[in-house]
């Protein structure tokens, strides 16, 4: 090899290109940010991932992107951003938006995403955004949308707009209600709502006919929508910590339910007896609720597998508890007991037959539990 090659190859690498297998230079991790203006135009042309994840800079030169007429990928993550290049606007055939971690602020965003046509991905969590910026509701082919850990307070009825949307992450923010336009986005699988001021769930949630996890714990919920019995494919739904004091009792109809966690809803004082048909349900939360009886139908969740019992006070188990033939764990403490015959929950571990018996370890069943007499 000549010095010119070697030369050559030391300088691609200095400025942190590689070499894909045809040649062309597709993947472009600079170690400098001023090193990307240095790129010619037929470089600039074949790169299609930037992975400036980072490197520190608060701002970025506005036409730090020109000529990436191919980029798919761009990675800005923690670099300390508190703006927006205005060159971003030209990447007309970027598909993926990392932005996490900045101290992004909508007043010194002066973008109109709406001109990346292609975008699919788009992550703007742990940013200082007070709400998702308007103009990225006209991307209506982002797929993913990830805002979490900012300090978002409303989101815009313009949500409705991307009818694409399989993911959207809504978490550790401020957000107050759902505009009813949530219900356009008919293609959802995946809500993540935790932590936020949510005290309700619009009805228009029910039109979410692909929704497969809703995630809304420690909200200010007090119920749920009739609607949600609409949700056939859902198969997690998380509510811990609200204030939600009855479970309608359309949930009987989400078929596929297989995790269903209401711990710490104090309000809450009994299950509706459709819950019974929730026959693929393998993990059922109802620890530090108010619940004090279960229905007598409960053993007809013949897949559970997991359960956990109020804490602190009495709760009175059905005779179909016996029939629980997949239960391995049940979390209680402190919890008085009643069965529905003679013996304690002891002799129930120690000499029924079911697999439910088998299964359940000395050390679930509490000391201080009290077992009482039915």
């Amino acid at each position: 090899m000549n010095n010119s090659n070697i030369a050559t190859i030391l300088g691609v690498a200095a400025l942190g290109l590689i070499s894909s297998k045809s040649g062309s230079f597709q993947y472009y991790t600079p170690r400098k940010i001023n090193s990307i203006l240095k790129l010619s135009r037929a470089k600039k042309s074949e790169i299609t991932s930037i992975d400036m994840s980072g490197l520190k800079s608060q701002t970025l030169p506005d036409n730090i992107f020109e000529g990436f007429t191919n980029l798919n990928i761009l990675d800005l993550r923690q670099m300390g951003l508190l703006t927006l290049p205005k060159s971003i606007e030209s990447l007309t055939n970027l598909e993926t938006l990392n932005l996490r971690g900045n101290s992004l602020q909508n007043s010194l965003i002066n973008l109109d995403f709406s001109r990346l046509s292609n975008l699919k991905s788009i992550d703007l969590s742990y940013n200082r955004l007070d709400y998702i910026p308007t103009t990225l509701f006209g991307c209506t082919n982002i797929l993913h949308l990830k805002a979490s850990e900012n300090s978002i307070d409303h989101i815009h009825d313009m949500i409705g707009n991307l009818v694409n949307l399989i993911e959207l992450d809504l978490s550790k923010n401020a957000v107050r209600s759902l505009p009813t336009e949530i219900g356009n986005l008919v293609n959802l699988k995946n809500l993540y709502l935790n932590s936020n001021k949510i005290n309700s769930l619009p009805e228009t949630i029910g039109n979410l006919a692909n929704l497969m996890r809703i995630e809304a714990s420690y909200n200010e919920l007090t119920s749920l929508p009739s609607s949600i019995g609409n949700l056939l494919d859902l198969e997690m739904l998380l509510l811990n910590r609200n204030n939600i004091s009855s479970i309608p009792s359309d949930i009987g109809n989400l078929i596929n339910l297989k995790n269903l966690s209401l711990s710490a809803n104090r309000t809450l004082q009994n299950l509706p007896n459709e819950i019974c048909n929730l026959h693929n349900i393998d993990h059922l939360a109802i620890d530090y609720t108010g619940i004090t009886s279960l229905p007598e139908c409960f053993g007809q969740l013949s897949n559970l597998e997991v359960l956990g019992l109020p804490d602190y006070q009495t709760i009175t188990l059905p005779k179909s508890f016996a029939d629980l033939h997949n239960l391995e764990t049940i979390r209680l403490y402190h919890t008085d007991i009643i069965m529905p015959d003679g013996n304690t929950l002891q002799y129930w571990v120690q000499n029924m037959s079911s697999n439910l018996f088998r299964k359940i370890s000395a050390r679930f069943i509490k000391p201080s539990s009290q077992l009482r007499r039915f």
